[in-house]
C-alpha cells in the first residue's frame, strides 16, 4: 500500500509539473523528492527526464531533442546553463556529483556525458562525442569485478576523475573523452580522437591518444 501511495503521488507531482510548458513534451517525467526542480518556461525539453533525489536546473532557452535520456539521482546536480542544446538520442547521467553545461554550448546527436563534467560557454560539440569520468579497478591480476566490488565496499562507488572543459572549444565528430581530463580555453580536437591528458589554452590537438599538433 505504501509502495502505491508513493508512485500516486509521484504521479500526481509529475502532472503538476507538466503545466510548465517547457517539459510538457517529456517523453517520460520522473521527478521523485528533488531537491531542487528548476526549469524556464522558454526551454523545450523532449527527452527522458528522471530527477531523483537530486538538483536539476535549466535556464532559458535551453532544447533537449526526442530520444534522449537525463538521469540525476543521488543528490547530483545538473545545470543547464541559458542557450544550451543537447541533440536527438544524447545520453546525460550523474550521480552524487555536478554536471554542468555552460551558456550557448551545442552538442549535436547522440552525445554521452556521464559523472562529474563541467563544460564552459559557447563549446561545439559534433556527433557522437562521448565523455566519462568513472573508470573501473584493475591494480592486480584479481578479476576487475573482484576489485571493483571491494572498492565500492570501501568507498560506496567506483573511482571518478571529474573532466573539465573550458570556455570555446570545438570537439569533432567520434571524440573520446576520458576521466579526469582539462581542456583549456579554445582547444580544438579533431575527428575519433580519444583524449586521455590535459591541454593547454587553444590547443589544436588529435590522434588515438591525442598529441598536440599546434597552438592556434
Amino acid at each position: 500500500m505504501t509502495r502505491l501511495l508513493k508512485l500516486i503521488i509521484s504521479v500526481l507531482k509529475s502532472l503538476r509539473l507538466r503545466r510548465n510548458r517547457a517539459v510538457r513534451f517529456c517523453r517520460s517525467l520522473e521527478v521523485m523528492r528533488p531537491i531542487k526542480f528548476e526549469v524556464d518556461k522558454t526551454s523545450n525539453i523532449r527527452c527522458r527526464l528522471v530527477c531523483e533525489d537530486s538538483t536539476f536546473i535549466v535556464g532559458n532557452s535551453v532544447a533537449i531533442e526526442g530520444g534522449s535520456s537525463i538521469h540525476v539521482s543521488q543528490g547530483g546536480v545538473m545545470h543547464l546553463k541559458s542557450g544550451v542544446k543537447i541533440g536527438p538520442n544524447s545520453v546525460l547521467g550523474v550521480a552524487a556529483s555536478k554536471l554542468i553545461i555552460g551558456e550557448n554550448t551545442t552538442f549535436h546527436h547522440s552525445a554521452t556525458l556521464l559523472g562529474s563534467v563541467t563544460i564552459g560557454s559557447n563549446c561545439l560539440f559534433a556527433p557522437n562525442v562521448t565523455i566519462l569520468t568513472s573508470t573501473h579497478v584493475a591494480e592486480d591480476r584479481r578479476s576487475i569485478r573482484e576489485q571493483d566490488a571491494e572498492y565500492l565496499l570501501k568507498h560506496g562507488a567506483l573511482p571518478d576523475f571529474p573532466v573539465c572543459i573550458a570556455d570555446d572549444v570545438w570537439v569533432g565528430l567520434n571524440v573520446i573523452i576520458l576521466p579526469g581530463v582539462t581542456l583549456g580555453k579554445g582547444c580544438v580536437v579533431g575527428a575519433g580522437a580519444v583524449v586521455s591528458k590535459d591541454f593547454e589554452r587553444y590547443s589544436v590537438i588529435g590522434g588515438v591518444p591525442a598529441e598536440l599538433i599546434r597552438v592556434r
